[in-house]
């Protein structure tokens, strides 16, 4: 009977460890389960943002790079040959890195007071016509016809 006794106080015990058990998980829909779950889809959600925002800056860096590239230094003065330069290196920096220094950072290491955007130094200097569906020429002969501009 000893033997007996010994196996239902075992089973006793281990019944009481299992409920402990289960009771330590508790129930899953207390408030705060709830605030960490919605921290957690807060979380994931602002990952997955930053990651297409990176991904949004790296190829924007890398059309404004191309569109630097393309204007031909003799176009432009000594001074802004320099801003062209330095524009060029921030969107490597950008490409690379992630990250760049600000443009006030970059005229003040190119000893100027102010230094235009890379978009507005590339809407200044880029040679491309005024809208896609214009078809005249700087310099070609344009007349009327029915109230319109037409090409001769």
């Amino acid at each position: 009977m000893g033997d007996r006794k010994m196996e239902t106080a075992g089973a006793a015990l281990m019944g009481a460890a299992g409920a402990a058990g289960i009771y330590s998980l508790g129930p899953k829909n207390t408030k705060t389960n709830r605030i960490q779950e919605r921290r957690k889809k807060q979380n994931k959600k602002i990952t997955e943002s930053k990651a297409k925002i990176d991904k949004a800056k790296l190829n924007f860096a890398k059309e404004d790079l191309k569109r630097l590239q393309k204007i031909k230094n003799s176009d432009l003065s000594k001074s802004n040959i320099k801003v062209k330069n330095e524009l060029i290196k921030k969107q490597q920096d950008i490409i690379k890195k992630g990250t760049s220094n600000t443009l006030k950072d970059i005229a003040k290491k190119i000893g100027l007071k102010t230094i235009p955007g890379v978009g507005a130094f590339i809407a200044a200097f880029s040679s491309s016509p005024a809208g896609k569906g214009s078809d005249f020429k700087p310099g070609e002969k344009k007349k009327a016809f029915d109230g319109k501009l037409r090409k001769k």
